[in-house]
């Protein structure tokens, strides 16, 4: 597949429409390939499966024939034009705190919720460092922990507790006795 430049310094997978399939065959065998040209690194190619969802997208969606999103002309986006789309995008899905950034934040964070390591986070964001991976393990981590807590409470709280310091029977009493 070839790529073609857009948001973030990135570049779009240059394909035609009729290479989009439904088999079985294509689920398994459909990847993206995303570059993202960063100054500071130097050029880091993101290789990723296409999921059901993005190839059903991609086949409900009017595609071009150099590129798969495409401007009002026909035309692959160019970086700003992508972002400006993507805020116009979120506003009409009535998602005005969402933003391209925001997007791949939360797939970060859900993808570390489901147990994604640092380094498969590192290689589908194209991050060159473990510790960004690691600030959205992080985040999912105590998502994790406090939903598991919680979870914990309501159990126990289902759960018939009886209290070491109560009377066994109806004729003993609790005083004379000591915590010790």
């Amino acid at each position: 597949m070839f790529v073609g430049p857009v948001a973030d310094g990135a570049t779009m997978p240059i394909g035609l429409s009729p290479f989009i399939s439904t088999s079985p065959m294509f689920f398994r065998s459909s990847r993206i390939t995303v570059t993202k040209n960063r100054k500071r690194f130097g050029a880091i190619t993101i290789e990723a499966p296409m999921t059901k969802e993005l190839i059903a997208a991609i086949a409900a969606t009017e595609v071009g024939r150099d590129a798969y999103l495409i401007n009002a002309f026909g035309k692959p986006f160019v970086t700003a034009g992508l972002g400006n789309k993507m805020r116009d995008w979120c506003d009409e899905a009535k998602l005005p705190e969402c933003s391209s950034h925001g997007l791949r934040k939360a797939a970060a964070v859900a993808l570390a919720e489901n147990g994604a390591s640092a380094p498969a986070l590192c290689a589908i964001f194209g991050w060159t460092n473990l510790k960004t991976a690691q600030i959205y393990i992080e985040k999912a981590n105590k998502r994790t922990l406090a939903a598991t807590a919680y979870k914990d409470l309501e159990e126990a709280e289902q759960e018939e507790s009886v209290s070491l310091s109560r009377p066994q029977n109806s004729n003993e009493t609790n005083e004379g006795k000591s915590d010790a």
